[in-house]
Formats: structure tokens, sequence, C-alpha cells
């Protein structure tokens, strides 16, 4: 569940943008360059308050964006560029500062265009009217340190299609319930058709709009081995889609659907085996994890890969699966005991170094609790602050037509911080 959602749904988005084109001769269709990885933390303060106040009551504890503005750089060492990608706060952050850029569009005469996070369609009646277009959106942006990605602005001559034309294929396909033969036949087509698709245009989600309207029926028990096995090709051929893979495995493992764990197993570890060398957190993280809720036990390849990345929440993975006996062998966690220490606590580590102290993982280096001894993390230790939920467990409860929301690594927790920020500003 998000704490924030978006004002229009898909179908009302292609309204509008229906509406936009249906005065326009051309569409110029832009996205801003690498968004939430190049937000100035100060331009947070800029967008709530307007610039000048903002730098005249900079340090002021009472202003919302100054405020905003040092929590988003306590959170990645002080950095100004960049703020986290995931958190809903992030959502907040980033559609304050582009709502303020459309009022000043607006402001300008400028009305005819859409945005949808950082999507951008404008429709014009000439070409030269694009082009300025084009140009005041890019002054307006340079006000906040943001920048138009060259490879993605267009001008474009109306009229063409409103969407992929893959996806208005994954739309019509029907795929029964009732019906196994149909179903299987209608499976086979639309992932032929994705997969193809995929190929050549490999910027677009296909993959993941298909799973994600998958979501939506039940396969039928007979299709079953064919479904696992799409979906397990799906994460070789896009490691991205490997949360929609596992709310699927999940779901069906609880409905008593024979998975086959050894095989997972197997997709799991090539992918760690991939992503751990050249250090793709996410991509390990998410295949631990896949195992920790399957119940499926770790390789000892998977883990002599894993365990030499200097990342917390793979390190934590990594613990938890020992804990839960997922790990059949002894390993070597010298690395991780490294850190435990009052040091670590305020390093890159520090989340691995908190969490394996509250959990009882590893114990402490030296002769006192490294967290309890702490002035600020004691204080966490003594309120029973975590931000790993190690309790979560599956509950074998049969699909509904209610789709239930998977959480992510740990339950959720990870972001759960946040909520302290905002309950700080009242």
């Amino acid at each position: 569940m998000r704490a924030f959602v978006y004002k229009y749904k898909s179908d009302i988005m292609d309204d509008l943008k229906s509406n936009v084109r249906s005065r326009s001769r051309y569409l110029l269709r832009t996205d801003i360059n690498q968004f939430y990885h190049s937000i100035y933390a100060h331009s947070i303060a800029w967008a709530l308050h307007g610039k000048t106040t903002a730098k005249a009551q900079r340090n002021n504890r009472t202003l919302l964006g100054d405020v905003l503005d040092k929590q988003i750089r306590h959170s990645q060492d002080n950095q100004t560029i960049g703020i986290p990608i995931g958190p809903d706060i992030s959502f907040l952050i980033a559609g304050v500062i582009l709502s303020v850029c459309d009022i000043r569009l607006r402001e300008q005469k400028v009305s005819n265009f859409t945005r949808y996070i950082d999507d951008y369609e404008f429709g014009c009646e000439y070409l030269q009217t694009a082009e300025l277009y084009r140009d005041k959106l890019q002054e307006l942006l340079s006000e906040y340190e943001l920048v138009l990605n060259p490879d993605k602005t267009e001008i474009i001559e109306l009229p063409i299609t409103m969407d992929i034309p893959c996806i208005s294929t994954i739309r019509t396909v029907d795929i029964r319930d009732n019906r196994p033969r149909s179903q299987r036949y209608a499976l086979i087509h639309i992932f032929d058709i994705v997969f193809e698709n995929t190929k050549q245009t490999p910027e677009a989600p296909l993959l993941k709009y298909l799973l994600g309207k998958l979501r939506k029926i039940i396969i039928d028990r007979a299709n079953w081995t064919l479904y696992e096995n799409v979906l397990l090709q799906c994460v070789i051929s896009d490691p991205s889609t490997i949360t929609y893979v596992l709310n699927e495995l999940w779901e069906y493992q609880c409905m008593n659907y024979p998975l086959k764990l050894n095989h997972i197993k197997d997709v799991m570890t090539s992918l760690i085996k991939a992503h751990a060398p050249i250090n793709h957190c996410s991509e390990v993280a998410w295949a631990i994890w896949t195992q920790i809720v399957l119940g499926i036990a770790i390789s000892q390849e998977a883990v002599n890969a894993t365990s030499k990345m200097s990342d917390s929440v793979v390190g934590i993975l990594l613990l938890d699966a020992y804990s839960k006996h997922l790990i059949r062998y002894p390993i070597n966690f010298n690395n991780y005991q490294l850190m435990m220490n009052k040091d670590e606590l305020y390093g890159d580590q520090w989340l691995l170094s908190y969490e394996a102290n509250i959990k009882n993982w590893l114990p402490s280096t030296g002769s006192t609790d490294h967290v309890s001894s702490d002035t600020c993390f004691g204080h966490l230790k003594t309120a029973s602050v975590s931000f790993y939920d190690d309790k979560w467990s599956i509950k074998n409860e049969p699909r509904t037509t209610t789709k239930r929301s998977f959480p992510p690594p740990g339950g959720g927790g990870w972001w759960w911080w946040w909520r302290d920020i905002l309950d700080s500003l009242g």
C-alpha cells in the first residue's frame, strides 16, 4: 500500500493524452535525464518556498523544505545530488518540484500538455511551437538543476499510435480461467509476442506489463508447468521482473501448486553468479529474498559469490537465511563481524551493523554492546526500532479475486524510517 498515489489512473491518462493530441499537428515528447538521480536536494526548498525565501532562511529548522533537504542529504552521506529511489517520500518530492514547473508553464500560456511522473507530452499546432515549448521547459528545469533527456526528446508529426502496438495486443488477448487448452494456447501466443517485441524495444517494460495483467487471473493447474517455466525465463531475460515473478510464485505456492524448487534455486543461483561480481545489489538481494520467501536452501556457489559484496541489504539477507537454516553448511562471516563496532554505526554499513546486533545474529567486537552503548542507536534499540522484519511469514491461503500486496525484502521495513521524518514535521 502506497502512502501517496497518483491522481489519474492509466485509463484517465489515455483520455488526457488523446485530448492533447486531438487539437495538435505535432507532439513534443520528452522526459528528464536521470530524474531521481539528478534531483538537487536544495531544490526541494526552492520548489516549496521559492528560491529567494529558501536561500534567505537556510538552516531554518521550521522551514519544511529545509528540513526535508537535510533529511534527504543525511540519508545518503550528505550528498546533495540525487534522492533515494523507492520510498514514497521520493514520489512526493519529485512531484512537488515538477508541479511547480507545471504551474510556471501554464503561467506562460503553455497549457496543452500532460505529465506522468517525469514523462511530458506537449500538443502543438506548429513545429516552431513545439521547439519553443521544448526550450521553455528546459529553461524552467534548469532552475532546479535538471535537464531533458536528449535520447528521449523528440518532435513527432501526428497522428501516431497511442500505445506501443504490443501493449494493445496484450490488452486484447483473452487468457481464460475456465478453458485450460485455450488458456495454454493464449499463454504461448502472448509470451511469444512479448519476447519478440522486447528484443525490438528493450526500453519498453513489456514483460512487466504482461505479468501485471496475468496477476488478475488464475492459471489452470494443467498449465502450471508451462507458466512456471515462462516466469523463470522472464527473470533470466530481464532480472527487473523478479519482483513480479516472486509475487506469482508465492501466491501459487499458497494455493499448493507444485513449484519446482530446485529449478527456481538454479535460476536464482545463476542470477546471483551473474550480478554479484559486478555489484548489482538489487538483483542479488531479490534473488536471496526469493529463496527465503519460498523456503529454498541457498547454494554454496551463490553464498560464495554474494558474501564478497559490501552491501548491507545483501549481508542482512544472508544472515537471515543462515538463521533460518537455509544455508546448510559452515560459512565465514568474518567480513561482517568486522562491522560490529561503534565506528561502523556511522559508516557505510551502519544498517548491517545495527540489524545484526538487534537480531542477535553477530556479537559486538570488544567487551561491550556497541549498539546499546551508543547514544543515538542505543535509543533506537531501546525503542525496538528495526528496519528489517525477519518475522514475516508466508500464510498458505488460497488465492482469491482480491489481490494481496506482496512485501519487498524484509516485509517492507526498509523505508519505515521515512515515517519518522514525516512525524517530526508534525
